[in-house]
């Protein structure tokens, strides 16, 4: 029978070592060890868009008149945004004034003036024809 040596501490530490690297790298490599398949691009669905809101297109007269003071509101503030008054205002509008509806939303009516100026209101400011 032959003498055979027992590895040394260093040797099996330093192969420990060397196999806990190699496992590690592969993890960290993935499963596919850096090689990608080639796989035909997919045809993706096309996005459908939803339709943009339709304007309304409503005449009405401004009515600046409050009920529970019994005056006249003139001017009646036109905002920007109505949900966010910090926005501003994008003008003003007369009582008596003919403007039209483009869009409702809650209360508030968004209208187009004869000058072109786009803003909202509160529904009670318009009396719709």
């Amino acid at each position: 029978m032959k003498n055979e040596e027992k590895p040394s501490t260093l040797a099996v530490f330093g192969l420990f070592i060397f196999m806990f690297a190699f496992v590690a790298f592969a993890i960290w490599l993935g499963p596919n060890c850096g090689i990608e398949k080639s796989n035909p691009p997919r045809k993706s669905a096309p996005v459908k868009q939803p339709p943009p809101p339709k304007l309304l297109s409503i005449p009405a007269t401004v009515n600046g008149y409050d009920e529970a003071s019994k005056t006249i509101i003139n001017p009646v503030r036109v905002w920007k945004d109505y949900n966010n008054r910090n926005l501003g205002m994008a003008g003003t509008v007369q009582h008596g004034q003919e403007v039209i509806i483009i869009k409702k939303s809650g209360q508030g009516r968004k209208i187009r003036t004869n000058s072109g100026t786009e803003g909202w209101v509160t529904q009670w400011f318009l009396k719709e024809k």
